[in-house]
């Protein structure tokens, strides 16, 4: 048996988010992330900075093991929300379109599906996106749709499956503005 305490990994208290590695560098916009595994002293939290170009969109998705708090540095944002299936009327509507400008905040709860788009054709947009997960996982509509047989689409949407046939699941995390390019 030893007498010596296991190493622990020392705790760094300051992280430089707008120098970070971009884990996300497509045309329309960046991502940055601080996680508890880039930032040690993060404990139940990890913070995004989100650039989107004019016009750009973070493309729908939902955070299965996350609520999101989003902060707006810069810019002005267009985010949609839905309420997942069951929510009463009387706790949320189905679906709502929130705009958000410097120095407000929307909340975003766990499970939720949205998205969120830049409100401007021209000017970017800059926001902290700070999650109640130290290492969130996110589920977007391009990984749900291409895993999805095109005929259970078109049972879904009620339309032939040929309409799901060639479609494009490139962008994955943001889509640029139509008619854009980096």
């Amino acid at each position: 048996m030893s007498d010596t305490a296991p190493a622990q990994t020392p705790l760094t208290f300051t992280f430089d988010l707008g120098n970070a590695p971009k884990t996300v560098d497509v045309p329309g916009g960046t991502i940055q992330e601080a996680k508890r595994s880039d930032f040690s002293a993060l404990q139940d939290v990890a913070i995004f900075l989100l650039t989107l170009e004019g016009g750009a969109l973070r493309v729908p998705h939902w955070h299965p093991d996350a609520g999101e708090l989003d902060y707006v540095i810069s810019g002005n944002a267009t985010i949609g929300l839905a309420a997942p299936d069951g929510t009463p009327a009387s706790v949320a509507p189905q679906w709502q379109t929130l705009s958000v400008g410097p120095g407000q905040l929307a909340f975003l709860p766990r499970g939720w599906y949205h998205y969120i788009q830049n409100a401007s054709p021209t000017e970017p947009l800059q926001m902290l996106v700070i999650f109640t997960n130290a290492e969130p996982s996110d589920i977007g509509i391009a990984e749900a749709f291409s895993g999805t047989p095109a005929a259970l689409l078109a049972q879904t949407f009620g339309v032939g499956a040929s309409t799901f046939q060639g479609l494009q699941f490139g962008n994955t995390y943001i889509a640029a503005a139509p008619g854009t390019s980096r």
